[in-house]
């Protein structure tokens, strides 16, 4: 099941990003747009940055590459009646955030 189908993005936090965390808004586009969502997703609230809006973080692994592990910080607005997905922020899961992804997926 797809999360996730329209997304949209600051162009100078997506380079930002990329320098920083070498992870592409655009793979982390496609790491939410997974079909397989409902298997390989890990969501959580983001309690401690949701002053202003409601955000999530999702851990999950690359369609193309179950190796790949991210971590994408998003929120999600309405957009002309539609809801669009707005990404913040991606990087790859340290060693003990992909231990638990690992726990939480063989789990299921």
């Amino acid at each position: 099941m797809r999360f996730h189908e329209q997304f949209e993005w600051d162009p100078m936090k997506a380079r930002a990003n990329l320098e920083k965390h070498a992870v592409s808004f655009e793979d982390a586009a496609e790491v939410l747009a997974d079909v397989r969502g409902d298997q390989f997703h890990v969501e959580e609230y983001d309690d401690a940055h949701s002053m202003e809006e409601h955000r999530w973080i999702t851990t999950a692994s690359h369609p193309y590459d179950r190796g790949i592990v991210l971590r994408i910080v998003w929120t999600s607005r309405t957009r002309g009646g539609s809801t669009v997905t707005r990404i913040i922020g991606a990087r790859s899961a340290t060693r003990p955030e992909r231990r638990i992804y690992e726990d939480e997926i063989a789990s299921r």
